[in-house]
């Protein structure tokens, strides 16, 4: 049970959850285009494909750039529970997308 304590505890750290917000649309971005991006050129590439979510995106870019964190995710515990959204809208997306 510990480990499972630990690693959510790992999620509430802001670089825990820019960690799987710029990780999955780098990973969706590869299935798209056959090319490895950048965490900051996966940044552009989600904010263009899930717009909804640009304010969490803009987020972890600015964590990833060390620039101060915005005001849409001052609390760790909505940060974890948006990054986790969005990870799974992109791997939902993904599925969709990307099934053969």
């Amino acid at each position: 049970m510990r480990g499972r304590s630990w690693t959510a505890a790992k999620g509430l750290l802001r670089s825990g959850t820019v960690w799987g917000v710029l990780g999955a649309p780098r990973l969706h971005a590869t299935l798209a285009t056959c090319e490895i991006l950048s965490k900051e050129q996966a940044a552009v590439y989600a904010m263009d494909l899930f717009a909804d979510w640009r304010p969490l995106i803009l987020d972890a870019l600015a964590y990833w750039r060390g620039e101060p964190r915005s005001l849409m995710c001052k609390s760790r515990f909505r940060r974890r529970e948006a990054a986790a959204d969005f990870v799974a809208a992109v791997v939902a997306d993904g599925r969709v997308r990307f099934q053969s």
